[in-house]
């Protein structure tokens, strides 16, 4: 949690991106990464020396990835104010997906 904290403080207001978020959660919460990057600040932590260190702060969009969704039947309502699940599949035809994504790439397709 500290590492997510800190790189969201690093970028301050730009988009963080989370990868695979099932990853993450077989070791933390989602509930707990989605209130505490979502609040904006980071808890109080105190110094290997004694004293508090500065509480870290963000205004980050977070963006994650992943093949299920964030939020559950369990899941605590904060968290469905806190989130927007977007649901895609992917676009079949190619040069569809390219002048979707507004891409100017060339299709090449291969013989076998």
């Amino acid at each position: 949690m500290v590492g997510l904290e800190r790189k969201a403080a690093i970028m301050k207001h730009l988009p963080y991106g989370l990868d695979e978020m099932q990853n993450i959660s077989k070791k933390l919460s989602l509930n707990d990464v989605v209130y505490t990057l979502g609040n904006g600040f980071g808890r109080v932590r105190g110094k290997a020396n004694g004293g508090t260190r500065t509480t870290e702060r963000w205004n980050n969009v977070i963006l994650s990835t992943g093949e299920q969704p964030i939020t559950a039947d369990e899941s605590m309502d904060g968290m469905y104010t806190r989130v927007l699940e977007v649901y895609a599949k992917p676009i079949p035809d190619e040069e569809l997906g390219h002048e979707v994504i507004g891409a100017n790439i060339s299709v090449k397709h291969y013989e076998r």
